[in-house]
């Protein structure tokens, strides 16, 4: 698992720390302290060079470091070479796409990104890391609430409620390849107010690209609104629940 907090070491006490393995940026020691767990079952991010911690709820780095580290690992048993020449070019290509889409749909977007707004997430198909991670983000900042629809699950039923809702906005993550089934989905949904995210790649490759996208569009979404998302308003009762050590 990745981190230390209270609530992951309580979850797994009953584990054989052998058994566990930690992805994580913190000191080595401190984590070797804190947990009992080896220290060669501690995978670390972190660089003489990149100690800081990120503000707020909303982790960037922790979301992709650990996830490259997955990918090198892919790229290994693959015998791929230049993982470093993807990662820069997944990051590179998604903060220039939506620089240029937030410029050029200014006017679409003040309407599609009015605080309030509900959204669904369409997720699947080497795509479910983007969807949960932005679920996550757009959910902490505090500034949306959004449901996530697995595309296959959406056809059992769930598009029921989507049909009673007053607005139907939606976030479309998809891979390069567009089954037959979800050419059938994207028809369906082609009438509402869709923001569709395809990546250039299928399969884990796509799985990658896309959670990169997902760090891009929370940026430039909280840009465009003008706010700082690492630093929502809450209720001070809520740190209660949130600093909570005890038994889960």
């Amino acid at each position: 698992y990745s981190g230390t907090t209270n609530d992951l070491l309580v979850s797994t006490s009953l584990i054989d720390n052998d058994n566990k393995y930690i992805i994580t940026k913190g000191e080595l020691q401190k984590i070797v302290t804190k947990t009992g767990i080896s220290k060669n079952n501690v995978i670390s991010y972190r660089t003489g060079t990149n100690k800081g911690k990120e503000r707020g709820f909303l982790s960037f780095e922790g979301a992709l470091a650990p996830a490259s580290l997955f990918l090198k690992l892919y790229f290994e048993n693959k015998s791929k070479d230049n993982i470093e020449e993807f990662i820069r070019d997944s990051i590179s290509y998604w903060k220039n796409y939506f620089d240029k889409y937030f410029k050029e749909n200014e006017k679409m977007l003040k309407e599609f990104l009015k605080e309030g707004n509900n959204f669904n997430i369409f997720t699947g198909d080497f795509t479910e890391s983007a969807g949960s991670d932005l679920e996550s983000k757009i959910v902490e900042s505090g500034i949306y609430n959004c449901l996530i629809h697995e595309k296959k699950n959406f056809s059992h039923g769930r598009f029921i409620n989507y049909e009673h809702l007053s607005q139907k906005k939606n976030i479309y993550f998809k891979q390069k390849t567009t089954s037959l089934y979800e050419k059938k989905l994207l028809e369906y949904l082609g009438k509402d107010q869709n923001l569709i995210i395809e990546s250039r790649y299928d399969g884990i490759l796509c799985e990658y690209d896309l959670l990169t996208s997902s760090q891009y569009l929370i940026y430039y979404i909280s840009n465009f609104l003008n706010i700082d998302i690492s630093k929502p308003t809450y209720n001070e009762d809520a740190m209660k629940i949130y600093f909570y050590k005890g038994e889960l």
